[in-house]
C-alpha cells in the first residue's frame, strides 16, 4: 500500500481513502484489473481487495495499457490509476 493511505471511515478526517459503495463493485474492479493485466498490463502496485472488514480496494497503478486492452475503454470505479502507452505509427 503507497505511503501515506488511510482506509477507513470516509466520515473519520484520518481516513484518506474510503470504502467502494458494494461487494458487486468492488468485485468488478477486482475484475477488470485481473482482465487489464491478463491483456498485458504491467501491475507496478495494489491490484487486490484490502484484507480489512469492507469493500476496500488497494490504491493501483497499472501501466503499459494499449489500444487492445479492455481498460483502455473502461471506466475503472475505484482509485486505480492507469498510465497508457502510445504506439507510434510509422
Amino acid at each position: 500500500m503507497p505511503e501515506g493511505v488511510t482506509l477507513g471511515d470516509p466520515l473519520d478526517p484520518a481516513t484518506t481513502l474510503g470504502p467502494l459503495s458494494s461487494k458487486g463493485a468492488l468485485d468488478r474492479l477486482g475484475k477488470q484489473v485481473d482482465a487489464a493485466v491478463a491483456h498485458g498490463a504491467t501491475l507496478m502496485f495494489g491490484g487486490r481487495a484490502s484484507d480489512r472488514q469492507g469493500y476496500f480496494y488497494e490504491p493501483t497503478m497499472l501501466t503499459g495499457i494499449t489500444r487492445d486492452n479492455p481498460a483502455f475503454y473502461q471506466e475503472l470505479f475505484g482509485l486505480v490509476a492507469q498510465i497508457r502507452e502510445r504506439k507510434e505509427q510509422g
